[in-house]
């Protein structure tokens, strides 16, 4: 008999709570999630964007720090007291050493 999954189990990518630094051209913010297929982050202000963008990620390892370059689809805007939400779904991403 097959079980039924958990209603978490239906993303197809889970959620992990993370606070990360994030980079949007002169904009800079606070993740509040990630997945392997999205981001959620917040950024001051009422922050207007295009729904494509392309953003950087910095993750810090015990062996140094990471940057990751993404661009992806902005899915969801909203306003969130003085500051701006924006889920995105990711398109494409790298990896690097950070400078």
């Amino acid at each position: 008999m097959k079980q039924k999954s958990a209603p978490f189990c239906k993303r197809a990518h889970p959620r992990v709570q993370a606070r990360m630094p994030v980079y949007i051209a002169a904009l800079e913010g606070i993740t509040r999630d990630v997945s392997a297929g999205g981001v959620y982050f917040e950024l001051e202000g009422d922050t207007e964007m295009d729904n494509e963008i392309c953003f950087e990620l910095e993750l810090e390892t015990t062996l140094g720090s990471l940057s990751m370059q993404c661009s992806g689809e902005v899915v969801r805007r909203e306003r969130r007291n003085s500051r701006t939400g924006v889920a995105v779904r990711m398109t494409d991403s790298h990896l690097s050493a950070a400078p």
